[in-house]
């Protein structure tokens, strides 16, 4: 049975890698491009994700060593077990700065099904880059007729990024797997 899943799932996202994503370039009304991640990438992720009031609501913890960074950008395709993420960084087009990254999670159990996440640096809040970002990733997602739902995890008091996703129609759904979040879906290509 589970071989029989992952067979299906190789048939439904046949296209899907970071090689995808650096030919596509997806952007966004002239204001930001969700590119792969380069080497000369890791102080500028580390200076993002080794803030800590910037990370507080984040899932992993604060990098502590660019390694930590260097890890990420080497990780930013990766398989474990049924699932494969991918990690892409967004950046700002008019300036070329990286600005955060976003990742994209899918499970070959959960056929159809997309998990997103993004993380954007403390000084860009307050911009509508989080909501663009979000935007970006659900218009590529609706474009592919394979992914019919996607999840989001955010914790409780992350009170901008929950606005960022009922403004696009998620809705809440109960879940034990992880009480100390809030999983978010919205269903796609109805």
């Amino acid at each position: 049975m589970a071989n029989r899943r992952v067979k299906k799932a190789a048939q439904l996202y046949p296209s899907i890698s970071i090689s995808h994503y650096e030919k596509v370039y997806l952007q966004m009304q002239d204001t930001i491009k969700l590119r792969s991640l380069r080497t000369s990438d890791a102080p500028t992720l580390f200076l993002i994700y080794s803030n800590a009031e910037a990370m507080k609501y984040r899932g992993s913890k604060v990098m502590t060593s660019i390694a930590d960074a260097e890890a990420m950008i080497d990780d930013q395709e990766k398989r474990e077990g049924s699932k494969l993420t991918l990690r892409m960084g967004i950046e700002l087009i008019n300036t070329k700065e990286l600005i955060g990254s976003v990742m994209l999670r899918y499970d070959d159990l959960q056929i159809g099904c997309c998990e997103i996440g993004y993380s954007i640096g403390r000084q860009y809040w307050g911009k509508a880059l989080g909501r663009t970002t979000v935007g970006l990733i659900l218009k590529e997602l609706q474009a592919k007729k394979e992914v019919n739902k996607v999840h989001a995890w955010t914790h409780p008091d992350n009170i901008a990024s929950i606005k960022i996703l009922e403004r696009f129609d998620f809705c809440t759904v109960s879940q034990a797997s992880q009480p100390q979040h809030l999983l978010f879906e919205k269903r796609l290509n109805w």
